[in-house]
């Protein structure tokens, strides 16, 4: 008696899971551009089958095998919920120090080498980084690189830690280069200096498809990376997955003087295309259209017709 009792207590769990998760899952149909048939297969349909062929088992079968088979079969998803909160509740743990703080790494070396970073003590970093393992990566997948990037960007912190051994290439969540590049304006740009000397990749890919260095070219980036990176191997022939050269990407910016730059660097302009399918010079020129009074600006306007 008491096995049917729960056993239907899991049925009634299970359709009402099922339920909210099929009407959050067609929400969020249109935004993510699926299907609500698909939505309605995978959310609705397939798990109802199972629950039905739970019921079936469970009121048709005489083997208690079986009907302890169709029990489990209804009480798994509630089991996998509790067994899932538990198991984050004990990644969650392991993340935090002897004062119940979040931390970014677990106990060891390398969350010693975090409260360093944090208390911006370069020469305690430097003695720690020798003994950690450097591969490691945090709670959120940064490397420690990031991590330091992200916690003031200390050039004789990451100086340490590069020279311990840190990957300026490692692609966990974010490239080094990429945030170095971000931070520039209140970091200055000695963190891409570093970066780029200890090996980083100014032409490799970012998850968004395009060349680190492509980012040189922002409004909001330190007027001094582009040339450390432009000197430092990143390629004006260099595209993004979609086929844009560094100036297509870069119009929109409308950081003239960083596309002055590049123009003057060799890069190609007349195979060059904007984001929305423009050729260069026409993007240029229907800038000029919008915003007459822009001097860097037209100083690109002038070197496209000498």
């Amino acid at each position: 008696m008491i096995i049917k009792i729960f056993f239907w207590i899991f049925i009634l769990v299970d359709l009402a899971t099922v339920g909210l998760i099929f009407l959050l899952g067609l929400a969020a149909a249109g935004p993510s551009h699926t299907s609500p048939l698909a939505v309605t297969g995978l959310l609705l349909i397939l798990p109802a089958v199972l629950i039905l062929a739970a019921i079936a088992l469970f009121l048709l079968a005489k083997s208690p095998l079986w009907r302890g088979a169709a029990f489990c079969i209804a009480a798994a998803p509630l089991l996998l919920t509790v067994a899932s909160v538990a198991i984050g509740a004990i990644d969650a743990a392991r993340y935090r120090d002897a004062d119940g703080n979040f931390t970014a790494f677990t106990a060891g070396p390398m969350r010693e080498l975090e409260a360093a970073i944090a208390k911006n003590d370069a020469p305690a970093v430097a003695q720690i980084a020798a003994k950690a393992n450097l591969k490691q990566t945090g709670r959120d997948g940064s490397t420690i690189l990031v991590y330091a990037l992200r916690h003031g960007a200390n050039p004789q912190i990451l100086q340490s830690l590069l020279q311990a051994g840190a990957d300026p290439n490692a692609r966990q969540l974010e490239l080094p280069l990429s945030v170095a590049i971000q931070i520039s304006r209140s970091a200055g740009p000695e963190p891409v200096r570093l970066l780029l000397q200890a090996g980083a990749n100014p032409n490799a890919l970012t998850d968004f498809g395009t060349p680190v260095f492509f980012a040189g070219t922002g409004a909001g980036v330190d007027p001094q990376v582009l040339p450390i990176l432009l000197d430092n191997g990143a390629n004006l022939s260099a595209k993004a997955k979609d086929g844009r050269n560094v100036l297509g990407d870069a119009v929109p910016t409308r950081n003239w003087k960083a596309i002055l730059l590049l123009l003057q660097r060799g890069a190609d302009w007349k195979s060059a295309r904007t984001p929305m399918g423009l050729d260069f010079r026409a993007a240029v020129e229907a800038d000029a259209g919008t915003f007459p009074n822009s001097p860097d600006r037209d100083a690109v306007l002038q070197f496209l017709k000498n």
